[in-house]
Formats: C-alpha cells, structure tokens, sequence
C-alpha cells in the first residue's frame, strides 16, 4: 500500500520540478543603455510587490494625519503621506501598463513618472525631520526645509530630459540626493529616532544593489521593491515617533492652546487672538507658534499674528 503512494508523492515531486524549471524567470542582460524587458513573472512579481502595499499606505497616510496635534505635523503628515501613497501606485500601475501594454505610448509616460516620483520620496522622507527637529534658527539646516525640494526638482528635471540615458549616472543623482541631506542630523539637538533614520537609508541603498541586477539575477527588480517597503516601513515607523522639537517649553510660554474651546467661530477667532497675543509677549515667532497651536485652529485666516497687538 505503501509503493504506490511514494510513487505517486515522487511523481508530483518530479512534475513539479519540471515546472519550476520551464519557467522563464529572467532574460538577458542588455547591453549599454537600452531598457531591461522583464519576463512575464517578472512582470507578475514587479506588480505585487508594490502593488500590496497601496491600501496600506493610504491607511498610513491618513492614521499620520489623523494623530496630528499641531500644524507643523499636520503638514508633515500630508507632504510625506502623500509620497508614501504615489510610490507605490504609481509604480503599480506603471508594470501593469508595461505588462498589459508593452509598446504603448503610456508606458513611457508612466515610466517617466515613475522615476520622478523616486526624488519626490526622498524630499518627503526628510520633510518630518527638517520640519519637526529643533535645528538652529541661524544655522545652514533650517534651509535644508527647502532645499531637498530644490533638488527634487533638478533630479526629475535631469529625469525627464535624459531619459534612460545615463543609468549610471541616474543612480548616482539617486544616492547622491538621498544622501546628501542626511547631514543634517550632526545640528540637531534631539537626536532621538536617528537611528532608525540610518537604518532606513541603509536599506535604500542596499536595494540598490538589486535595481542594478536586471538580467543577472531572477526577479532583481522586485527584490528591490522589497527592500522600498522595509526602509519605507522604518523610516515610517521612526517618523511617527519624531516630537515636535521644542513643543512642551512653547506651549507653556502661551498658555494652555492644545485646548482650543468649542463653540462658535468667533469664540475660536478669539481664542486665536489670545494666543497669538501671549505668544508674541514671550517673544515667538508665528514659526515658533505654528509647533504648538492645534493645526484646526490655524485655519483662522482673520486672525494675522502681526495684526495681533
């Protein structure tokens, strides 16, 4: 009773083999600048891999939003959750155009968003710790707010006008950009989840190893997406944890304005006025101000904190 159950584990083991091994999994290498043409499971993979991560990343978005006390995260939260959702959509449904339509015109259009939004995420990935750190007012950093933007710019400017040109050197605009501004960390006086910041950033960069595989390794360019969601996760996680540099000593400089009351507008016009008022006596600046007002109070447009006197 025995043989014919073993002959028939092995036969499905065998066939199975067999299988695995008419799979194409990767093509060949190309030679010079020409574009990589993934197998169709490459194909299939380069899909689910950041395809799965979609609803999350709107369900990260919106929980980043939602847990926001003050203005300054508030604007954090919808700049970096914003990149977080178009980095996994619009890669999604660029290899599923590349895999359904593989000569259409929308594939290069896709293609091209695609790599810009790559230099959007990493602008938005500095975007909490540029904006909620306590850096020096007077020091080179607080221009880095600004700056990352800038070079996001001129990396996808560099995208658009030599597309798929200079890998290369593409690569090197990627890292250098990513990289650059990690600088900043050796100014700032809170230190706390730097770590994990590192470690993010050292996920990116190992994962560039498997974008540039294509063609010598199965599946590369999906095992680089992978490595996209991890350092995405922690850079995620370490940002959701990063204070508002300088909240508790400011909040108390204005008095109790994580309370703002209910009621009717001009109850919360005047409550405004009050604050502005008491922050302007303790010598803030509306920057300084904006870290510790509810940002649902901010929308009081009427109130101008230099017209508050």
């Amino acid at each position: 009773m025995d043989k014919p159950q073993s002959r028939s584990l092995l036969y499905w083991v065998l066939e199975y083999t067999r299988i695995f091994k008419q799979i194409k999994w990767k093509n060949d290498r190309v030679r010079g600048n020409e574009a990589y043409v993934p197998t169709d499971v490459e194909h299939v993979a380069n899909i689910l891999t950041h395809g799965v991560w979609i609803l999350p990343s709107v369900f990260c978005a919106t929980s980043l939003y939602r847990e926001s006390d003050v203005y300054y995260e508030a604007y954090a939260s919808v700049i970096y959750g914003t990149a977080l959702v178009l980095l996994f959509s619009v890669s999604t449904v660029f290899h599923l155009v590349s895999f359904a339509y593989k000569d259409s015109v929308w594939r290069e259009v896709l293609h091209r968003m695609d790599r810009g939004v790559i230099y959007i995420f990493i602008a938005s990935s500095y975007t909490p710790w540029l904006v909620l750190k306590e850096v020096p007012d007077s020091g080179w950093v607080i221009h880095l707010r600004w700056a990352v933007w800038i070079l996001a710019g001129l990396g996808i400017l560099y995208q658009q006008l030599f597309h798929e040109r200079y890998k290369l050197l593409g690569t090197l605009i990627y890292l250098a950009i990513g990289i650059g501004p990690s600088v900043c960390i050796y100014e700032m006086t809170d230190v706390s989840g730097v770590t994990e910041l590192k470690y993010g950033g050292a996920v990116y960069v190992l994962g560039l190893v498997f974008f540039k595989l294509d063609g010598r390794l199965p599946l590369a360019h999906a095992v680089w997406h992978l490595f996209v969601v991890v350092g995405a996760t922690i850079h995620y996680q370490s940002g959701d944890d990063v204070p508002v540099g300088g909240a508790p000593a400011e909040a108390g400089a204005i008095g109790a304005v994580a309370s703002p009351p209910g009621g009717s507008a001009r109850r919360l016009r005047a409550y405004c006025r009050r604050a502005i008022l008491r922050a302007r006596c303790s010598g803030l600046t509306r920057q300084r101000l904006l870290r510790v007002v509810p940002f649902r109070v901010v929308p009081c447009r009427s109130v101008s904190y230099r017209d508050v006197s």
